[in-house]
């Protein structure tokens, strides 16, 4: 490897680690930030989207496992 290769690489490693140093701190940021508040307008937020994709149908279940119903009790019935 030339010097210039092994430079390149310095400098590159240096800029992630200052990448990672930004990401770390900005995290840090919006940690401080979060209250019960915030965190009350997210919930609202994400069923406000909810309520606006819903067309107004109630999911149809099509297939899938079929419960397991108590054979034991309905032959006793039988009988």
């Amino acid at each position: 490897m030339s010097s210039r290769d092994l430079e390149r690489i310095k400098i590159e490693a240096q800029q992630k680690i200052a990448q990672a140093e930004a990401e770390a701190k900005a995290l840090a940021l919006q940690k401080q930030n979060i209250t019960p508040d915030l965190v009350k307008l997210r919930e609202i937020e994400t069923r406000l989207k909810a309520i606006e994709k819903w067309d107004g149908h109630m999911p149809k279940v099509v297939g899938g496992a079929v419960p397991f119903i108590g054979i034991e009790d309905m032959e006793k019935t039988k009988k």
